[in-house]
């Protein structure tokens, strides 16, 4: 066992991303699939950032090092050519790097939310997401040294403000903001 993994914080990471991933289950199963909307936009957006969280909980280090992120990645991109399928098992074997894809999967896809589809379905943009940005526009060597498990907490704290905005209904007031890609005003 590294470590490098907090035990604590992976148990509760799992709980809780398992509730956001039933909250956001019941909202699909109360949407109607034939809905060409904004807000259907917004749950397959949604769907695609719980499951990107779901599996960096299980991935994500507290630090890593350009070294052991390069060490991992030419490992994860030799067991995909050789066997073509990646696995949770390979997934776990180079996670300094696949835990950083599936962080900044979830990462990307919030901000893409709150630039261009959450204003249009009636949700309110979470205040969070000036940081997932401000991270997302850093230089690389300052987003390797940030601590993945605060990521992963930033990015499932503004995921679990746009589940509430979404089961409150159609939302917008003084708490809406405005993001533009990059962080400049709009």
């Amino acid at each position: 066992m590294s470590d490098d993994i907090d035990l604590d914080w992976l148990v509760k990471g799992r709980s809780k991303i398992q509730i956001l991933l039933l909250r956001l289950h019941n909202l699909a199963k109360a949407h109607d699939p034939s809905a060409e909307d904004a807000r259907s936009v917004v749950l397959q957006l949604m769907l695609g950032t719980a499951f990107s969280l779901w599996r960096a909980v299980f991935l994500v280090r507290r630090k890593r090092d350009r070294a052991t992120l390069h060490g991992a990645a030419e490992a994860f991109l030799g067991l995909l050519v050789q066997d073509n399928i990646i696995n949770y098992s390979q997934d776990k074997a180079t996670a300094a790097w696949s835990g950083g894809y599936y962080l900044n999967n979830a990462m990307f896809r919030l901000r893409e939310l709150a630039s261009r589809h959450l204003a249009d379905a009636g949700v309110r943009i979470p205040k969070g997401i000036r940081r997932i940005d401000e991270f997302l526009t850093m230089p690389f060597e300052k987003r390797l040294a940030a601590t993945q498990t605060d990521l992963w907490d930033m990015a499932y704290d503004v995921s679990a403000e746009i589940c509430d905005s979404l089961e409150g209904g159609r939302s917008s007031g003084p708490e809406t903001e405005t993001v533009t890609p990059g962080g400049g005003e709009p």
